[in-house]
């Protein structure tokens, strides 16, 4: 039972320290401008960041996981597989899904944009 526990714990731990990894990577990238940035692209970058960040909020952990290290971290799906410990088709299917609802997102507020009343 003790074992068992420390297991559950171990897991726990493990998650909320990616998570929090995660998102403070994602501050750092959309807080780092470099003084010829010029504001517009400044706020973009950081808007663009912050609909990133409540995207992944959105998905389950380990799709999540996968989504930050492919598309932001930029591994590939072995490497994401060797790192989370998982088969690499689990990878691959993850990754699908994720991509799948991040572009249908984009979509919708491309489509939210183009209508004339929200201009």
């Amino acid at each position: 039972m003790r074992a068992w526990l420390f297991v559950i714990c171990r897991q726990i731990a493990r998650q909320e320290y990616r998570r929090r990894k995660t998102r403070a990577a994602l501050d750092e990238t959309a807080s780092a401008p470099s003084p010829a940035d010029d504001p517009a692209e400044i706020t973009a970058r950081r808007e663009a960041a912050s609909v990133v960040r409540q995207f992944l909020d959105t998905l389950d952990e380990p799709q999540a996981l996968v989504f930050y290290l492919s598309e932001i971290e930029g591994l590939s799906a072995p490497e994401v597989a060797a790192a989370m410990d998982a088969p690499v088709n689990t990878i691959y299917g993850r990754l699908r899904l994720a991509r799948e609802r991040f572009e249908a997102l984009l979509e919708r507020r491309a489509a939210h944009e183009r209508r004339p009343w929200n201009r």
